[in-house]
């Protein structure tokens, strides 16, 4: 099986080729590798000129878990989650 299978199978792609009318385009943001940077958030704030203060896109810092007992290891993961606007 090759990279792009895992993502998408041959039969998934056939069919959406066959479909008639305009194509539709998606944003697919794998939640696993993003370490809160904010590259997506500078490079659609360059891309479309917005002034000081409006962000299209932002990410969001999640924090799960709690840290009780020092004497323990944490159970605290933190998770990133961009939000653009898809318009």
């Amino acid at each position: 099986m090759s990279e792009r299978e895992t993502f998408m199978p041959d039969e998934v792609l056939a069919a959406s080729l066959a479909k008639k009318g305009p194509k539709q385009y998606t944003l697919w943001v794998d939640l696993e590798y993003c370490v809160g940077c904010h590259a997506c958030t500078m490079a659609c704030k360059a891309e479309n000129n917005t002034p000081l203060g409006v962000d299209y896109n932002r990410v969001t810092e999640v924090e799960i878990g709690e840290f009780k007992d020092p004497q323990k290891s944490p159970d605290v993961r933190v998770y990133f989650i961009p939000m653009p606007c898809m318009h």
